[in-house]
Protein backbone atom coordinates (compact mmCIF):
# COMPACT_ATOMS: atom_id res chain seq x y z
CA UNK A 1 0.00 0.00 0.00
CA UNK A 2 1.16 3.79 -0.78
CA UNK A 3 2.27 5.92 2.47
CA UNK A 4 -0.71 8.13 1.48
CA UNK A 5 -3.28 8.56 -0.97
CA UNK A 6 -6.08 11.29 -2.03
CA UNK A 7 -9.01 10.74 -4.47
CA UNK A 8 -10.57 13.01 -5.82
CA UNK A 9 -12.40 15.22 -9.06
CA UNK A 10 -10.60 18.60 -8.26
CA UNK A 11 -7.67 18.58 -10.60
CA UNK A 12 -6.65 22.41 -9.46
CA UNK A 13 -3.58 20.79 -8.26
CA UNK A 14 -2.87 19.64 -11.96
CA UNK A 15 -2.78 23.19 -13.36
CA UNK A 16 -0.42 24.10 -11.18
CA UNK A 17 1.60 21.09 -11.16
CA UNK A 18 5.37 21.21 -12.38
CA UNK A 19 4.32 18.47 -14.83
CA UNK A 20 1.95 20.09 -16.09
CA UNK A 21 3.64 20.45 -19.77
CA UNK A 22 4.90 16.90 -20.07
CA UNK A 23 2.08 15.25 -18.21
CA UNK A 24 -1.15 14.60 -20.70
CA UNK A 25 -3.83 15.10 -18.73
CA UNK A 26 -2.34 18.33 -17.29
CA UNK A 27 -1.43 19.63 -20.09
CA UNK A 28 -5.00 19.40 -21.91
CA UNK A 29 -7.69 18.60 -19.49
CA UNK A 30 -8.18 22.06 -17.15
CA UNK A 31 -10.49 21.62 -14.22
CA UNK A 32 -13.48 23.84 -15.88
CA UNK A 33 -13.09 21.42 -19.47
CA UNK A 34 -13.70 18.11 -16.68
CA UNK A 35 -17.11 19.64 -15.65
CA UNK A 36 -18.18 18.57 -18.92
CA UNK A 37 -17.43 14.74 -17.40
CA UNK A 38 -18.66 14.13 -13.99
CA UNK A 39 -17.26 11.12 -13.33
CA UNK A 40 -13.89 11.66 -13.93
CA UNK A 41 -11.45 11.21 -10.93
CA UNK A 42 -7.69 11.22 -10.04
CA UNK A 43 -6.29 9.31 -7.43
CA UNK A 44 -2.84 10.63 -5.98
CA UNK A 45 -0.66 8.43 -3.67
CA UNK A 46 2.90 8.11 -2.27
CA UNK A 47 5.35 5.48 -2.39
CA UNK A 48 8.60 5.40 -0.69
CA UNK A 49 11.87 3.64 -2.35
CA UNK A 50 11.40 -0.33 -3.49
CA UNK A 51 7.69 0.18 -2.99
CA UNK A 52 6.05 -1.74 -6.00
CA UNK A 53 3.32 0.22 -7.61
CA UNK A 54 1.35 -2.50 -8.96
CA UNK A 55 2.42 -6.08 -9.52
CA UNK A 56 3.38 -8.02 -12.62
CA UNK A 57 -0.30 -10.17 -13.52
CA UNK A 58 -2.42 -7.91 -11.80
CA UNK A 59 -5.95 -6.86 -13.50
CA UNK A 60 -5.38 -3.80 -15.28
CA UNK A 61 -7.81 -0.68 -14.65
CA UNK A 62 -5.51 2.58 -14.27
CA UNK A 63 -3.26 4.31 -16.05
CA UNK A 64 -0.25 5.65 -13.93
CA UNK A 65 1.09 9.31 -14.42
CA UNK A 66 4.40 9.76 -12.24
CA UNK A 67 4.06 13.27 -10.57
CA UNK A 68 7.47 13.48 -8.44
CA UNK A 69 10.17 10.36 -8.10
CA UNK A 70 10.83 7.93 -10.50
CA UNK A 71 10.00 4.32 -11.59
CA UNK A 72 10.97 1.71 -12.78
CA UNK A 73 8.81 -0.87 -14.66
CA UNK A 74 10.50 -4.65 -13.86
CA UNK A 75 9.59 -7.68 -15.97
CA UNK A 76 10.02 -11.49 -14.34
CA UNK A 77 10.20 -14.21 -16.44
CA UNK A 78 9.52 -18.09 -15.88
CA UNK A 79 12.89 -18.98 -14.15
CA UNK A 80 12.66 -15.74 -11.86
CA UNK A 81 14.92 -13.53 -13.97
CA UNK A 82 13.98 -9.64 -13.79
CA UNK A 83 14.46 -7.39 -16.62
CA UNK A 84 14.16 -3.38 -16.08
CA UNK A 85 12.13 -2.88 -19.32
CA UNK A 86 11.44 1.08 -18.64
CA UNK A 87 12.37 3.91 -16.63
CA UNK A 88 9.53 6.72 -15.60
CA UNK A 89 10.28 10.13 -14.86
CA UNK A 90 7.99 12.72 -14.05
CA UNK A 91 5.53 13.67 -16.41
CA UNK A 92 5.32 10.09 -18.04
CA UNK A 93 2.15 7.68 -18.10
CA UNK A 94 2.95 4.50 -17.31
CA UNK A 95 1.12 1.34 -17.16
CA UNK A 96 -1.16 1.02 -19.89
CA UNK A 97 0.53 -1.73 -21.72
CA UNK A 98 -2.15 -4.14 -20.13
CA UNK A 99 -4.70 -2.60 -22.10
CA UNK A 100 -4.09 -5.85 -24.59
CA UNK A 101 -5.09 -9.13 -22.23
CA UNK A 102 -6.54 -7.24 -19.00
CA UNK A 103 -3.17 -7.97 -16.93
CA UNK A 104 -0.01 -6.09 -16.16
CA UNK A 105 2.89 -7.57 -18.36
CA UNK A 106 5.18 -6.41 -15.20
CA UNK A 107 5.52 -4.65 -12.30
CA UNK A 108 5.95 -1.21 -11.72
CA UNK A 109 8.53 -0.33 -8.51
CA UNK A 110 9.50 3.42 -7.08
CA UNK A 111 12.99 4.56 -7.54
CA UNK A 112 13.29 7.29 -4.70
CA UNK A 113 10.24 8.45 -2.79
CA UNK A 114 7.56 9.44 -5.37
CA UNK A 115 4.30 10.51 -6.22
CA UNK A 116 2.21 9.09 -8.57
CA UNK A 117 -1.14 9.59 -10.10
CA UNK A 118 -3.58 6.96 -10.93
CA UNK A 119 -6.92 7.64 -13.41
CA UNK A 120 -8.93 4.63 -14.91
CA UNK A 121 -8.82 3.66 -17.59
CA UNK A 122 -12.15 4.11 -18.41
CA UNK A 123 -12.74 7.71 -17.27
CA UNK A 124 -9.70 8.46 -19.54
CA UNK A 125 -11.88 6.73 -22.71
CA UNK A 126 -14.43 9.23 -21.58
CA UNK A 127 -12.69 12.43 -22.17
CA UNK A 128 -11.41 10.68 -25.26
CA UNK A 129 -14.24 10.15 -27.27
CA UNK A 130 -15.01 13.64 -26.90
CA UNK A 131 -12.07 15.64 -26.92
CA UNK A 132 -9.98 14.58 -30.42
CA UNK A 133 -7.45 16.79 -29.61
CA UNK A 134 -6.89 13.89 -26.13
CA UNK A 135 -7.42 10.95 -27.87
CA UNK A 136 -4.45 12.13 -30.42
CA UNK A 137 -2.43 12.61 -27.51
CA UNK A 138 -3.10 9.46 -26.00
CA UNK A 139 -2.39 7.54 -30.04
CA UNK A 140 0.84 9.80 -29.80
CA UNK A 141 1.75 8.48 -26.54
CA UNK A 142 0.97 4.88 -27.82
CA UNK A 143 3.25 5.09 -30.77
CA UNK A 144 5.97 5.98 -28.96
CA UNK A 145 5.75 3.08 -27.02
CA UNK A 146 5.97 1.07 -29.44
CA UNK A 147 8.74 2.08 -31.25
CA UNK A 148 10.49 2.35 -27.81
CA UNK A 149 10.24 -1.11 -27.84
CA UNK A 150 12.01 -1.65 -31.19
CA UNK A 151 14.49 0.74 -30.89
CA UNK A 152 15.48 -0.46 -27.54
CA UNK A 153 15.64 -4.50 -28.93
CA UNK A 154 17.87 -2.84 -31.73
CA UNK A 155 19.96 -1.06 -29.11
CA UNK A 156 20.68 -4.39 -27.42
CA UNK A 157 21.10 -6.55 -30.23
CA UNK A 158 23.33 -4.17 -32.36
CA UNK A 159 24.92 -1.86 -30.55
CA UNK A 160 28.40 -1.64 -28.34
CA UNK A 161 28.36 -1.87 -24.74
CA UNK A 162 29.90 1.60 -24.85
CA UNK A 163 27.39 2.91 -27.85
CA UNK A 164 24.39 1.71 -25.03
CA UNK A 165 26.09 3.25 -21.92
CA UNK A 166 26.77 6.70 -24.12
CA UNK A 167 23.03 6.58 -25.68
CA UNK A 168 21.52 6.35 -22.09
CA UNK A 169 23.06 9.17 -20.98
CA UNK A 170 22.00 11.08 -24.07
CA UNK A 171 18.64 10.38 -24.10
CA UNK A 172 18.61 11.33 -20.04
CA UNK A 173 19.62 14.17 -20.84
CA UNK A 174 17.03 14.97 -23.16
CA UNK A 175 14.70 13.57 -21.34
CA UNK A 176 15.59 16.09 -18.65
CA UNK A 177 15.90 19.03 -21.19
CA UNK A 178 12.09 18.40 -22.02
CA UNK A 179 10.98 18.98 -18.72
CA UNK A 180 12.84 22.50 -18.45
CA UNK A 181 15.89 21.40 -16.58
CA UNK A 182 19.40 21.08 -17.22
CA UNK A 183 20.59 18.89 -20.36
CA UNK A 184 24.19 18.87 -19.39
CA UNK A 185 23.70 18.56 -15.44
CA UNK A 186 21.77 16.05 -14.06
CA UNK A 187 21.17 13.20 -11.23
CA UNK A 188 20.20 9.48 -12.80
CA UNK A 189 17.31 7.73 -10.77
CA UNK A 190 18.60 4.79 -11.13
CA UNK A 191 21.89 2.94 -10.00
CA UNK A 192 24.18 1.04 -11.72
CA UNK A 193 22.74 -1.91 -11.38
CA UNK A 194 19.45 -1.25 -12.94
CA UNK A 195 21.04 0.92 -15.79
CA UNK A 196 23.05 -2.48 -16.35
CA UNK A 197 19.85 -4.37 -16.42
CA UNK A 198 18.31 -2.25 -18.63
CA UNK A 199 20.96 -2.00 -21.34
CA UNK A 200 21.74 -5.53 -21.11
CA UNK A 201 25.51 -5.48 -19.87
CA UNK A 202 27.24 -6.46 -16.49
CA UNK A 203 27.27 -3.81 -13.34
CA UNK A 204 31.34 -3.71 -13.61
CA UNK A 205 30.91 -2.98 -17.50
CA UNK A 206 28.60 0.25 -17.10
CA UNK A 207 31.02 1.50 -14.76
CA UNK A 208 34.18 0.82 -16.60
CA UNK A 209 32.71 2.43 -19.61
CA UNK A 210 31.16 5.49 -17.42
CA UNK A 211 35.23 5.47 -15.71
CA UNK A 212 36.65 5.72 -19.38
CA UNK A 213 34.82 8.09 -20.71
CA UNK A 214 35.37 10.56 -17.49
CA UNK A 215 38.93 9.74 -17.77
CA UNK A 216 38.49 11.09 -21.78
CA UNK A 217 37.38 14.23 -19.92
CA UNK A 218 34.13 13.92 -21.26
CA UNK A 219 31.49 13.57 -18.65
CA UNK A 220 32.21 14.48 -14.64
CA UNK A 221 30.33 11.45 -12.29
CA UNK A 222 30.08 12.05 -8.45
CA UNK A 223 27.97 9.43 -7.66
CA UNK A 224 24.79 9.65 -9.23
CA UNK A 225 24.73 13.59 -10.48
CA UNK A 226 26.16 13.76 -13.84
CA UNK A 227 28.18 16.66 -15.89
CA UNK A 228 28.23 16.62 -19.53
CA UNK A 229 31.38 18.61 -20.91
CA UNK A 230 31.48 17.58 -24.14
CA UNK A 231 27.98 16.43 -25.92
CA UNK A 232 29.44 16.71 -29.29
CA UNK A 233 32.15 13.64 -28.17
CA UNK A 234 29.49 11.28 -26.89
CA UNK A 235 27.61 12.08 -30.60
CA UNK A 236 30.74 11.02 -31.81
CA UNK A 237 31.30 8.02 -30.32
CA UNK A 238 28.69 6.06 -32.71
CA UNK A 239 30.46 7.55 -35.61
CA UNK A 240 33.65 5.84 -34.42
CA UNK A 241 31.70 2.47 -35.15
CA UNK A 242 32.75 2.63 -38.74
CA UNK A 243 36.20 2.91 -38.54
CA UNK A 244 38.64 0.01 -38.69
CA UNK A 245 39.20 -2.38 -36.15
CA UNK A 246 35.70 -1.40 -34.76
CA UNK A 247 34.36 -4.97 -35.46
CA UNK A 248 35.69 -6.93 -31.91
CA UNK A 249 33.32 -4.62 -28.95
CA UNK A 250 33.36 -5.17 -25.20
CA UNK A 251 30.58 -6.43 -24.10
CA UNK A 252 29.16 -7.81 -20.14
CA UNK A 253 31.17 -10.98 -20.86
CA UNK A 254 33.97 -9.92 -22.87
CA UNK A 255 33.06 -9.29 -26.37
CA UNK A 256 30.05 -8.39 -27.77
CA UNK A 257 28.72 -10.95 -30.56
CA UNK A 258 26.55 -9.48 -33.39
CA UNK A 259 23.46 -11.41 -34.68
CA UNK A 260 25.01 -12.64 -37.31
CA UNK A 261 28.27 -14.39 -36.03
CA UNK A 262 28.61 -15.63 -39.54
CA UNK A 263 29.25 -12.16 -41.12
CA UNK A 264 31.44 -10.63 -38.37
CA UNK A 265 34.04 -8.87 -40.74
CA UNK A 266 30.49 -7.26 -42.55
CA UNK A 267 27.09 -7.75 -40.93
CA UNK A 268 24.14 -6.08 -42.70
CA UNK A 269 23.73 -3.68 -39.84
CA UNK A 270 26.73 -1.90 -40.51
CA UNK A 271 25.73 -0.17 -43.82
CA UNK A 272 25.32 3.59 -43.25
CA UNK A 273 26.31 2.82 -39.46
CA UNK A 274 26.79 6.38 -38.34
CA UNK A 275 23.36 7.41 -39.73
CA UNK A 276 21.55 4.85 -38.21
CA UNK A 277 23.21 5.33 -34.84
CA UNK A 278 21.60 8.62 -34.59
CA UNK A 279 18.62 8.10 -36.20
CA UNK A 280 18.02 5.18 -33.88
CA UNK A 281 19.34 7.44 -30.64
CA UNK A 282 16.53 10.29 -31.77
CA UNK A 283 13.69 7.41 -31.61
CA UNK A 284 15.04 6.18 -28.86
CA UNK A 285 12.62 6.59 -25.18
CA UNK A 286 13.02 4.74 -21.73
CA UNK A 287 9.56 5.74 -21.04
Amino acid sequence: MPVSESIGKDLNGCSQCQQRHSCIVANLLTPKALDRFPGFSRHEAIYIRKQRVFSQDAEFSTCYIVKTGSVKAVSVDSKGNEKIVGFYLPGDIFGWEGIHKGQLPCSAVAMERSTVCKIPLDHLEQVALSRPDFLHSMLKLMSRELNTVETLAVLLTRYTAEERVVAFLLEMSQRFAERGLSANSFRLPMNRTDMGNYLGLAVETVSRILGRIQQRGDIILRGKEVRILKPERLHGIFDRSDEPGSDCHEEAGGVFHPIFPEQHKNPPFRTRRSETNRGALKALRLV
